[in-house]
This record gives structure tokens, C-alpha cells and sequence, in this order.
């Protein structure tokens, strides 16, 4: 009887306390914080709202900025409503465009936490996903332009589509769990598809980052594929944090640096997560100012740097290239660097003051158009025929070969003809030593001697008349 009394006493102590413990976990489930809307533009005002919050008179809110802006937002002791509820206006600013915000809620009495986070002007695609059937962009039929950015997460490829695309930065890799997008991502490409990623307002840098590093959800690789080939532009820089195992699949892409000024070129032979560890396809340095080399670089096909753009090898002198092009002008094959280099071509207009050196394994030099500079000539008894000539490239060193044309018998020589007759002349310039034009020939271009002209005459002294008619008579001619 003592017994079951006793266990009647426990039970009737410890149900106030499972009672208790279940209200308490009802409670801890039950908090929430959320934004009236997953993406704002700026002079918006986002809407916070807590539900749930019962057992705390007051709740601390951080909004956190990814990037990082201007601070992280406190709200402090915000007040939370006898249902349990809070709510805070936040207003979005200009310079918040293309930040994403994390915003952390924790009571002040119990210590429960809520997150929830929206974006600025941020195009976030967490699956996979065609340009062109981007509808939330600030540009012509709601595609993006230079005033967006846009982040590719939760493993989902963004794949460009169309010939005119553009955007202001783009993030591909998205560290941690934010909004369900975290996750690796991909950046792929059609045939004939371009993206120009363009500088413009507030966080539109014109960058490319490539995954993000940390530990955990925080380490997010990426992947850029352009085996179908594609043309991709950056005008900022290309940040290469963490790649994927696949990392860099060049195909039959192009990636130009076409910035306004200095930029750094990623090298593409350096270890796992560090560089793009492939050879680019096509690579061009346009825009202006010095596109500098990170490290040893491999461009599998050409290597274009346009006028107005200075390359810097810095010091590494195995860099290599199919075929280079300077200024729009095709060269030589063999070694190309400054003036401060061993490179056979030494260029300081597309190099800087650098000892490095890049090795050009294919000859794409221009064949220049050759003319000789016919004149008249007239047999003067001293050899005669042209002896210039013109060409449509850098050349300076010409040749010429003489033959006659029947019934003229001579040549071919190198040596002009003395005799009047009816010749042609084969003028060829030596390739020049810029290393832009071949060595080339002009066709057989036709001239002719002409015969001196023949003045007779007849000059006779004066004589007196003496019955004869005989006279002394001078002829010359």
C-alpha cells in the first residue's frame, strides 16, 4: 500500500513537469522570423516579422550583409507583443543593391533563434536554369543588365543561351545554407552565346567569383563549362576562390579582359582550388591598361592582345600560345617578350618591361603585297631598270631579279641590264623583323630600256671659189 502510495506521489509530482517540458517545446518549435518578400529594390522597405516568440519579452535582430556594405543592423530590444509576435521596417537603400541579408533573431529571455534572409536586387538561381528564361532582371523584357547580380547555388547550373548577355557580377557557389540556395554551382554555355560582365552602379563590380572557401557548407565549389564553346567577357576581375573537380572545362570557348584599366589574368596550370588548372582556349586582352599574368599560362589557341592593352609576363618564361595576335596583326612563330627579355621578338608596345617570355607555336604572319617602282629609262650605256619598291607591310630589305622578255635575251639576274629591250623586274622583301609580315615577292612586273635617240650633224667649213667642188664636210651623231 506505502508502495503504490509512493509511486502515486511521483507520478502526481513529475506530470507538472512533462506538462511544463512539453509547453516548452512547443514554444521552442513554434518561433519564426520572415520578410514579406524574397527580394526588394531599392527605396523598397523590407517587412520583419516574428511569430511564436512567447516566453520573451524582447528579441535582438541583426541584419548581416553579404557582401559587406556598410555594418551589420542591430535592432536591439525589439519589443515582442503579448501574441507573441514583433515586426520591424527595414528600409533598402541604393547601396544595398546586390547584398543578400541574413537576418538573426534571438529572445532575450529564453535565447531561442530564428533566421530568415531576402535580397537586394539579387538574381538567385538555385536550379538549373536557361538565360534567357531569367523574368527577374532590371533590363529590356526583364533580362538582367549591369545593375544586377546574380549568385548560382544548391548544385544548379545557369546556362547562357542568348548573343547579348549581361549582368554586373555573378557568384557562382553560394557558401553556407542562405535561403536554400547554398551549394555548388555551374556558369555553362551554349555555341555562339556571350555574357559581358559590365562595371555599373553600387556592388555591380564586374567581377566573376568562382566558389567560395571555409569549412563545412561554407566550402562551395564551381564549376565553369564552356565545351560548346560560348564567348564570355569581364570587364572586372575574375576571382578564382575554389573550383570544382571538373574546375575548368575550356571546349572551344573564349574569355576576354576587356576591364577599362588594370586586370589580372588567373593562371591556368596552378594546383586544385587555386587556379583554373586547364589551358584557356581563346584568350583576349582588350579594353585598356596592363592585363597581368598571375602565373605560368597556357592558351591552347590564340592569344589576342589589342591595341591599347599592355600584357605583363612578369617573370615567367614558358608561357605559351597556338598563335598570337598583336594589334589585330597576326605574328611570327618562336619566343615574344620586351626589350628586357631573351624572347627572339621584342616588343615594348604590347609588353611591359618584363622578363618574361611567351612561346608562339603557330605562324600567322600577314604576306604583304610587293610593288616595284617603275620609272623611264633610257639606254644611257650604264646598267638601268627599277631599283625600289613598296610594300603593304613593316618590311625594309628588298632583292630584285631582272630578266628579258623576247626578243630581249637576259637574266634572270640580279644584276641590272645595259641594253635597250623590253625586261621585267621581281622585287622581293625580306620578312620583317617586328615579326608581323612574311618575306614576299611581287609578280614579274614588266619595263623596258628605251634606245637613245640618234642627232646627226652636218657641219662644212667655208671655202673660196676656186672651179672645184670639193668641201670639208663634219658629221657627228
Amino acid at each position: 500500500m506505502k508502495e503504490r502510495l509512493l509511486q502515486t506521489m511521483r507520478l502526481l509530482f513529475f506530470l507538472p513537469m512533462l506538462a511544463g517540458l512539453t509547453l516548452l517545446a512547443g514554444v521552442t518549435n513554434a518561433q519564426t522570423v520572415t520578410s514579406d518578400k524574397d527580394d526588394y529594390l531599392p527605396g523598397e522597405t523590407a517587412i520583419i516579422t516574428g511569430e511564436g516568440w512567447i516566453g520573451d519579452n524582447y528579441v535582438d535582430v541583426h541584419f548581416e550583409e553579404d557582401p559587406f556594405v556598410d555594418h551589420i543592423h542591430d535592432y536591439h530590444d525589439t519589443q515582442v507583443q503579448p501574441d507573441g509576435t514583433f515586426r520591424i521596417e527595414f528600409p533598402i537603400l541604393e547601396r544595398h543593391r546586390g547584398v543578400a541579408f541574413t537576418v538573426h533573431v534571438k529572445g532575450k529571455q529564453t535565447g531561442r533563434e530564428a533566421f530568415t534572409w531576402f535580397t537586394d536586387a539579387l538574381i538567385t538561381i538555385s536550379s538549373n536554369t536557361l538565360w534567357s528564361a531569367i523574368n527577374n532582371g532590371s533590363g529590356p523584357g526583364n533580362q538582367p543588365n549591369s545593375t544586377d547580380q546574380i549568385r548560382i547555388g544548391n548544385g544548379a547550373t545557369l546556362t547562357v543561351d542568348v548573343a547579348n548577355a549581361e549582368v554586373g557580377q555573378i557568384t557562382v557557389g553560394i557558401a553556407g545554407g542562405a535561403g536554400g540556395a547554398g551549394g555548388n554551382g555551374t556558369l555553362a554555355f551554349n555555341a555562339n552565346s556571350i555574357l559581358s560582365i559590365i562595371p555599373g552602379s553600387g556592388l555591380s563590380t564586374g567581377n566573376l567569383i568562382l566558389g567560395t572557401s571555409g569549412s563545412g557548407a561554407d566550402n562551395r565549389p564551381a564549376t565553369l563549362n564552356m565545351a560548346s564553346g560560348g564567348h564570355l567577357k569581364v570587364g572586372g576581375s575574375m576571382n578564382v576562390v575554389n573550383l570544382s573537380a571538373s574546375g575548368f572545362t575550356p571546349g572551344t570557348g573564349t574569355i576576354e579582359f576587356n576591364g577599362a584599366g588594370a586586370q589580372t589574368i588567373p593562371n591556368s596550370t596552378t594546383s586544385l582550388n587555386t587556379g583554373l588548372r586547364a589551358a584557356y582556349n581563346k584568350l583576349i586582352l582588350s579594353g585598356s591598361g596592363t592585363k597581368s599574368f598571375s602565373g605560368l599560362t597556357t592558351v591552347s589557341s590564340n592569344l589576342s592582345i589589342a591595341t591599347g592593352v599592355v600584357a605583363n609576363l612578369g617573370t615567367v618564361t614558358t608561357h605559351t600560345a597556338g598563335s598570337l595576335t598583336l594589334g589585330g596583326l597576326g605574328t611570327g612563330n618562336g619566343t615574344w617578350g620586351s626589350v628586357s627579355s631573351a624572347a627572339t621578338y621584342k616588343n615594348n608596345t604590347f609588353f611591359s618591361i618584363t622578363t618574361g617570355i611567351i612561346t608562339v607555336n603557330t605562324d600567322t604572319r600577314a604576306t604583304p603585297t610587293v610593288t616595284p617602282t617603275i620609272e623611264t629609262y633610257i639606254y644611257n650605256g650604264n646598267q638601268n631598270g627599277p631599283t625600289a619598291a613598296t610594300n603593304s607591310g613593316t618590311g625594309t630589305s628588298y632583292a630584285f631579279s631582272y630578266e628579258g622578255v623576247s626578243p630581249t635575251s637576259y637574266g634572270p639576274i640580279a644584276t641590272r641590264p645595259t641594253n635597250a629591250g623590253t625586261y621585267t623586274v621581281t622585287a622581293t622583301v625580306a620578312a620583317s623583323n617586328d615579326g608581323f609580315y612574311k618575306g614576299a615577292s611581287s609578280i614579274a612586273t614588266p619595263f623596258s630600256i628605251e634606245k637613245a635617240a640618234v642627232t646627226v650633224s652636218i657641219m662644212a667649213d667655208d671655202k673660196m671659189y676656186d672651179a672645184t667642188v670639193d668641201a670639208t664636210v663634219a658629221v657627228s651623231g
